[in-house]
């Protein structure tokens, strides 16, 4: 019963698209059933859109924010930290290059009064 509404849902979706003249990537496309933590569904229903087989993820980024099956955010805060954490190495490298740069100007700049 559920899967024969998916493959309802999925010919619309796919009449909708072609109609507004839009393209899906089906390479990147996945699909994720949410749950409780203590309520794991085990029965995924297949989804086929253009004969293609989509795959479900535990982890989808969508819009900037990665989402989870239970909607738990240790994952997108691993994420930004890891993010974060290159960012704060990149701007302390630059800060020492700046440093001694600007060092060097000011020294070559009092040489030449």
């Amino acid at each position: 019963m559920l899967e024969l509404k998916n493959a309802f849902i999925m010919k619309h979706l796919e009449a909708w698209l072609f109609d507004n003249e839009l393209v899906s990537n089906t390479a990147k496309t996945c699909a994720m059933l949410f749950h409780s933590s203590q309520q794991k569904c085990v029965d995924k229903p297949n989804i086929m859109y253009n004969n293609t087989v989509i795959v479900y993820g535990s982890n989808i980024k969508f819009l900037g924010i990665t989402l989870t099956e239970n909607l738990k955010q240790h994952v997108h805060t691993a994420i930004l930290y890891k993010n974060l954490n290159k960012a704060y190495f990149m701007i302390k490298s630059l800060q020492e290059i700046i440093r001694h740069h600007s060092e060097f100007c000011i020294m070559d700049t009092f040489s030449l009064v």
